[in-house]
């Protein structure tokens, strides 16, 4: 599975899966995930789990 690791901004950085047809399945940063499901070449649902961290 192909990952793709790239800076968001100066404080942070982002990670990205896809799957073997190119489309995005996993996205995330130091405050976000977010997974991807499809149904055939139609995004079907996105599910985000924050991140926070108490201090």
């Amino acid at each position: 599975m192909p990952r793709l690791n790239l800076p968001c901004n100066s404080s942070s950085s982002g990670s990205f899966k896809y799957n073997p047809f190119g489309r995005r399945i996993y996205k995330s940063s130091s405050s976000v995930i977010s997974i991807y499901a499809y149904d055939g070449d139609h995004l079907k649902s996105e599910q985000l789990l924050a991140l926070h961290l108490p201090a």
